[in-house]
């Protein structure tokens, strides 16, 4: 079967004069693999890896910070945690990983519930 991952997006800001808006119709791929992870993660002060279960090489992802209060870096392991998202309260990300990379999380000021979905690549 072909076409099994459809992601698409709407982002829109206004404010002021200013408005800008963009849509991504859905964008379809074939899912190479046959795994996919989903789960709530406390994540920590300190950064641990996203847990990916029986996902071998990460595709699209899709995290959400269920906190009220603190916010969660997402990022990788390179010789230490380099965060490359950062999700306030109620904040998600879509988005298509390197299967090469490990990532992580790591909560600002207290532990953090992380909602997530890996689908392999």
């Amino acid at each position: 079967m072909a076409d099994e991952v459809s992601v698409s997006g709407t982002i829109k800001l206004v404010k002021g004069n200013a408005i800008l808006s963009r849509s991504v119709s859905t964008h379809q791929k074939t899912q190479t693999g046959d795994g996919a992870q989903y789960g709530i993660q406390n994540i920590g002060t300190s950064a641990e890896a996203i847990n990916l279960g029986d996902v071998t090489t990460e595709g699209y992802a899709y995290m959400r910070n269920l906190d009220l209060t603190n916010f969660v870096q997402i990022g990788v392991d390179s010789s230490g945690f380099i965060a490359f998202a950062k999700l306030d309260p109620g904040d998600f990300l879509i988005a298509p990983l390197d299967g090469t990379l490990t990532h992580q999380a790591k909560a600002d000021t207290a532990a953090i519930e992380l909602e997530y979905i890996i689908i392999e690549d």
